[in-house]
């Protein structure tokens, strides 16, 4: 039961996260086109669409399915995975106007900075803030060791 709850509580923390980040690179891609506002409308498009990436990304990242798979792997199932999803909402929504050859290396070549970029990003957070604390639990056992 509480894994249960634990899990749920990461799925909305990823959600939230995931459905905040989508809804903000959206508004500053419209506002340089040129929009001013959000339908109503796209905000629940957004929302069916980041439950599934968020979906995705347990169904990769999590202790479930692929916990046995190596990371680079992982990075590319995952990658692999939402450049369909979004793909797909992209051409739903509209968003690719003509599908020819140009528009869609435009989307991939987005997309897949856009990937890298956030990718590297986190990675260096993760590393950074890992070895911060490996250097705190480091001192924490120097001072421990002379107290004893």
């Amino acid at each position: 039961m509480e894994k249960g709850f634990k899990m749920i509580v990461q799925f909305k923390f990823a959600w939230g996260l995931i459905f905040t980040a989508t809804t903000l690179l959206y508004s500053i891609v419209s506002l340089i086109l040129g929009e001013r506002t959000i339908e109503i409308s796209l905000i629940w498009k957004f929302v069916a669409m980041t439950l599934l990436l968020t979906l995705i990304h347990f169904l990769v990242y999590g202790e479930y399915i692929l916990k046995s798979q190596s990371p680079l792997n992982k990075v590319i199932v995952h990658f692999t995975l939402c450049y369909m999803v979004l793909f797909v909402f992209s051409y739903l929504f509209d968003w690719i106007q003509d599908m020819n050859v140009q528009s869609i290396g435009i989307f991939t070549i987005s997309y897949s900075l856009l990937y890298l970029s956030i990718s590297s990003s986190l990675f260096f957070y993760y590393k950074i803030t890992g070895e911060r604390l490996n250097n705190r639990l480091k001192e924490y056992k120097k001072r421990k060791g002379r107290i004893d």
